[in-house]
């Protein structure tokens, strides 16, 4: 009887693992990309391997652009950011390449190519 239990409770946690490997390897962003036209808007697109989003930000919306120092477990990152306003006044930030997180030097070349595109 006890033999029985133990087995329920190894074949229960491999399968658990291997739900989370499966989960964790099909639901990864592969690439995160910015497409931008001046005058226009900002095309924001993610690729993963189950589903790609996009999003659309006006250009007459964009209020900055900055990159931001954030804290998340201990470490530090740098993330290019939107500061947006909307129909209602209401101010939004919006991250850039939160699944891929480039290194600063990277989201330098960035900044400096999307500010020059904003003015």
């Amino acid at each position: 009887m006890l033999l029985q239990y133990s087995n329920t409770f190894v074949i229960t946690g491999v399968l658990i693992v291997l739900f989370y490997v499966a989960y964790i390897h099909l639901c990864t962003i592969l690439e995160e990309n910015i497409t931008a036209i001046k005058g226009f808007g900002y095309q924001i697109k993610a690729k993963g391997r189950l589903k790609d989003s996009s999003i659309f930000i006006p250009y007459a919306i964009v209020q900055h652009i900055f990159l931001n120092e954030v804290i998340i477990k201990n470490r530090v990152i740098f993330l290019a950011t939107f500061l947006t306003k909307n129909e209602k006044g209401e101010d939004k930030l919006v991250p850039l390449f939160t699944s891929t997180v480039p290194k600063l030097d990277c989201l330098k070349i960035l900044y400096q190519e999307l500010v020059t595109l904003h003015k």
